[in-house]
């Protein structure tokens, strides 16, 4: 499929009331929701290497 294909295609699924722009598990997504699952990814990462830390220090 070329390019212009694409952009066809894109056009017409926008036109019908589809949002094209979706993330990987199928919901549409705005940048503030992407901004918080991000914070709590992180948020999360730190708080398992916070955990695994005071694990390895308790069997010293």
């Amino acid at each position: 499929m070329s390019n212009a294909e694409a952009l066809l295609k894109n056009k017409r699924s926008v036109s019908k009331g589809h949002l094209p722009l979706k993330n990987a598990t199928g919901f549409v997504q705005t940048n503030v929701e992407k901004n918080l699952v991000s914070q709590l990814l992180l948020f999360y990462h730190v708080l398992c290497k916070f955990a695994s830390n005071i694990e390895v220090n308790s069997k010293d």
